[in-house]
């Protein structure tokens, strides 16, 4: 919830983005101290800012590597190797294991690629710069 809220602050690129989550927040039944104790967790890091130049994507050459031989291979141990979150997964939001499986596999490539960075604190540290980010939008 609060990462879509503060995403969602990023790709609208509003003039006061901490403030306004903090509002929405308030209006989706969070209490002040629930909302205070948030931002104000010591674990919360403001990252400096990052200026990443967009590059061009070869798609058909990337749907290629996705869909490669190996590529289905890898996934189809990656959900054998998890298969109880998967199902759970599945039944709980009505998402085929496959489609889970295929998303995992672009954004991290099971599991291989996941950064060093932490999630809430990277969409803070946008909204803390008032940064609207473009990538965001697609």
């Amino acid at each position: 919830m609060i990462h879509f809220l503060l995403a969602t602050a990023i790709i609208h690129g509003t003039r006061n983005p901490i403030s306004d989550v903090k509002i929405t927040l308030k209006k989706d039944g969070f209490s002040q101290t629930e909302i205070s104790h948030f931002f104000s967790d010591p674990r919360l890091k403001v990252y400096s800012q990052k200026v990443i130049a967009g590059k061009k994507v070869d798609w058909e050459k990337y749907q290629a590597q996705i869909l490669e031989k190996t590529s289905v291979t890898l996934g189809v141990r990656f959900i054998k190797s998890h298969q109880a979150s998967f199902d759970r997964a599945e039944s709980t939001y009505s998402v085929p294991k496959g489609m889970i499986a295929a998303i995992m596999r672009i954004e991290t490539n099971f599991g291989r690629d996941t950064g060093n960075r932490i999630v809430p604190d990277v969409f803070y540290s946008f909204l803390y710069h008032r940064q609207k980010v473009l990538w965001a939008e697609n």
